[in-house]
């Protein structure tokens, strides 16, 4: 009698580590943004898009604004990151900037980001139309400018909002310099009308409806393989220490069972 009431009981233990191991793998598996994500929800909508050039027939709108950051250098060591941020009501750029990515003039006390819209001036992207304002993402110090001239990480992103959720989604793309070529970005749908991408570096970015597809270039920025190669080492230990006091509750509740 007593072996028949341990072993439903025994399973029930199995079935709840089993539950608990599969929570916790899906937790660590989940991507997680860098940044947080802009502002996007059903109860909040979203003002109409502030272009710099509107479209003909566009509704007036007031002047789209600048995302801004700064921080205080301290002992040649910078703000971890920098964060500007529009100010619409569903803001249309926010950027993450690591200080790691940036060199900093020495003797450097101030740092401030800019993502400044514009209209776009200089070579079109080959393989479609500019929807929306271009930004272009500076850092400045009180020594002078700053380059960007370190690796980019997890945190060096840039979301842009469209001028509307219409699709097919847009691709993102970067140029370093006006005159630079435009490259295409890996882009992900964080939003209704949001798009993330990775920031490879300072200068221009936009959203561009592709038209026809160009010869394809290597995309800057992290690759999914080196970020997955990256974050492998903690998702194992992750689950070893998520699985390991299931594990344990099992060998345990088998061990007084067979003492009884």
């Amino acid at each position: 009698m007593s072996a028949m009431l341990r072993r439903p009981r025994s399973r029930t233990v199995r079935m709840s580590a089993l539950c608990l191991g599969l929570l916790a793998l899906g937790w660590l598996l989940t991507p997680l943004t860098a940044t947080p994500p802009l502002y996007d929800g059903l109860g909040f909508p979203d003002e109409p898009y502030r272009y710099v050039v509107a479209p003909p027939g566009y509704q007036h709108t007031a002047a789209p604004s600048v995302g801004e950051d700064d921080g205080i250098v301290f002992k040649g060591v910078g703000p971890q990151l920098l964060l500007p941020v529009s100010d619409e009501n569903g803001p249309q750029v926010q950027a993450g900037i690591p200080a790691s990515q940036l060199s900093i003039p020495a003797g450097t006390t101030q740092l401030a980001a800019k993502a400044t819209p514009l209209a776009l001036t200089g070579a079109a992207p080959s393989d479609g139309t500019v929807w929306g304002n271009v930004y272009r993402v500076t850092v400045t110090s009180d020594r002078g400018p700053v380059a960007a001239t370190g690796r980019p990480t997890s945190d060096s992103v840039i979301s842009l909002r469209a001028p509307s959720a219409q699709q097919p989604a847009p691709v993102m793309e970067y140029r370093a310099t006006p005159g630079a070529p435009w490259q295409d970005l890996r882009t992900t749908r964080v939003g209704n009308d949001i798009y993330q991408s990775p920031l490879p570096g300072l200068g221009d970015y936009a959203l561009v409806r592709v038209t026809h597809h160009a010869a394809p270039a290597a995309s800057p920025g992290v690759s999914p393989a080196r970020e997955a190669l990256r974050t492998l080492p903690w998702v194992l230990a992750g689950l070893l220490a998520a699985f390991a006091p299931a594990i344990l509750a099992v060998r345990l509740h088998r061990r007084r069972s067979g003492e009884a």
